[in-house]
């Protein structure tokens, strides 16, 4: 890390991600900002892609490995940087199999890098109900609404993905620099606080989180308690 500290969210989403570490897949369109709603820079007219049924009769082995050679397609597509084409196979590995939580990751994210901020949610959500086990589709939810400075939203799915991974480091990092920038700091801030100390190897965020716990045991735990002592 430089000695300047990034400030911006990533996206966990490729399978170079695996590891559940932070992956730069995250692009922040200049005109996203401006706009309303989550639809981003990309062409608004593209349709929303539906869950589609299961064809029942047919067996589950077929299907899911016809879906495995369809998203192997697309992620060697998103390397290439085709990203139409990366979102069109993985769509067509769901439609041969709809629990595929990689796959509906990964179109997320590719929805994420192309701007196309509603699809990129609702992947992620559904990849997020397939896997309640995963943090990384809720952490890129966490992502795409501070890049609209939908900060409260931010936050609440930045915890939601520590919930899953009380580890999570990058989580860690958005959700206290946020609830720091927002005033919103909580008791429950206290555990994050002391967890991401533990954790961290970089100075700079060293710093801010011993800030974070200084601002928890003034502002809110301080004031929790009566001052009057026991007699």
């Amino acid at each position: 890390m430089s000695h300047r500290m990034n400030t911006t969210a990533r996206c966990f989403g490729t399978a170079a991600c695996r590891d559940r570490r932070v992956a730069a897949l995250v692009v922040l369109c200049a005109a996203w900002a401006g706009m309303s709603g989550l639809s981003g820079c990309a062409d608004k007219k593209e349709a929303k892609f539906e869950m589609p049924e299961p064809a029942a009769t047919e067996p589950v082995g077929e299907r899911i490995a016809r879906a495995h050679a369809l998203a192997q397609k697309a992620e060697q597509a998103a390397k290439a940087d085709k990203l139409p084409e990366a979102v069109s196979l993985y769509q067509q590995a769901i439609q041969e199999y709809r629990d595929f939580p990689s796959a509906w990751l990964n179109l997320g994210a590719a929805h994420m890098k192309m701007g196309n901020g509603i699809l990129a949610v609702e992947s992620f959500n559904a990849a997020a109900d397939i896997d309640p086990d995963d943090p990384r589709p809720l952490y890129n939810i966490g992502a795409i609404y501070e890049q609209k400075y939908y900060y409260k939203d931010a936050i609440k799915y930045y915890n939601l993905a520590i919930e899953r991974d009380k580890s999570l480091l990058p989580a860690l990092r958005r959700s206290i620099f946020l609830e720091m920038q927002t005033n919103s700091f909580t008791p429950a801030s206290k555990e994050r606080v002391m967890r991401a100390i533990l954790l961290e190897t970089d100075p700079e965020y060293k710093r801010v989180f011993a800030q974070a716990k200084l601002r928890i045991d003034n502002e809110v735990l301080g004031n929790m308690g009566s001052t009057t002592p026991y007699e």
